[in-house]
């Protein structure tokens, strides 16, 4: 089957941007006080202090066309010696539901398995709107320490919708 990325964040920017109004695509982070969020060698950076936190939040996208419904992946990384405290959760929220963890690497507490990187990612999702948060919380012990985010990635699956008509003659 056939796919294209109806929306791609990989933060093709310059060091230093905390957010992006768009187009193609917007989105926005809090942090708590202390906390360094944003783009660094194209990728999204998060480097934390002791009890800090940071959501980074996609706007919200219009998937109502993607008649094959959508899937949703992330990289998530990370760069240093993590503890249990620290974690990384990736979550979206179709149509303005409740937030649901990306059911496959979407939340990682320590580090990273793997090589210090995962891709989270969903099975087929359909309604008309999602949009993606990513949260980081670091414990009590941290200084420096960081997460990172990536290829945020909206993937509509191909399909085809048929039509037909009868005509009586």
């Amino acid at each position: 089957a056939n796919a294209a990325a109806a929306w791609l964040e990989n933060f093709t920017l310059p060091d230093g941007t905390t957010t992006d109004a768009g187009p193609p695509t917007a989105w926005t982070r809090t942090v708590s006080a202390g906390v360094a969020a944003q783009v660094t060698g194209n990728q999204f950076q998060v480097t934390g202090v002791a009890g800090g936190s940071m959501t980074w939040t996609s706007q919200v996208i219009d998937i109502s066309s993607a008649y094959g419904g959508v899937t949703l992946s992330a990289l998530l990384s990370e760069t240093s010696t993590l503890e249990a405290g620290d974690n990384i959760t990736i979550r979206y929220s179709l149509d303005g539901a409740a937030q649901i963890t990306f059911p496959t690497n979407g939340s990682f507490s320590n580090d990273i398995g793997g090589g210090g990187s995962a891709t989270a990612s969903t099975g087929t999702l359909t309604g008309s709107t999602i949009q993606i948060f990513c949260t980081v919380t670091f414990d009590a012990s941290d200084a420096g320490e960081q997460y990172r985010l990536d290829n945020v990635t909206v993937t509509a699956n191909a399909s085809a919708r048929w039509a037909s008509e009868v005509i009586n003659i």
